[in-house]
């Protein structure tokens, strides 16, 4: 039966996701989407997660540069953080969902830089359109 709305269950998830832009309706980029850390982060060289951090350089693979993202929406990196507004995942392996991205349009806003134009801003629930997604109960 079709589902309405996000179930945010790591079982549902389809692994690759498309990144709109809310100005013009265009894809700005995909993320390939992982149920379980992926990411060869050296925890007992680097304990802190920040991506950029530079004790990981040379150690990593090809996912995402950081330990990836808490399925809990809590710290500074979890997978809600993709999403406007109010979310939960539930059903990872292991707590963890690995990202790795591919952008098509430049949606990078450096400091001191006007943002381009499709630059998003959902952490927090900070998107231009205003629409949250939906969580699915049952």
């Amino acid at each position: 039966a079709p589902v309405e709305g996000l179930p945010y269950d790591a079982e549902e998830m389809v692994p690759i996701v498309p990144m709109y832009s809310s100005t013009d309706k265009t894809i700005n980029g995909i993320f390939f989407a992982a149920t379980s850390m992926k990411q060869h982060w050296p925890f007992e060289e680097c304990p802190k997660i920040f991506p950029g951090n530079p004790c990981a350089f040379g150690k990593l693979n090809m996912w995402d540069f950081s330990a990836g993202l808490n399925e809990e929406s809590s710290g500074p990196f979890y997978m809600c953080s993709n999403f406007c507004g109010e979310c939960e995942f539930t059903g990872t392996d292991d707590g963890w969902f690995t990202t790795m991205h591919f952008m098509f349009k430049n949606t990078v806003a450096l400091p001191g830089m006007t943002p381009p134009p499709d630059a998003e801003f959902c952490a927090a629930g900070r998107c231009r359109n205003g629409i949250l997604p939906k969580k699915v109960d049952g």
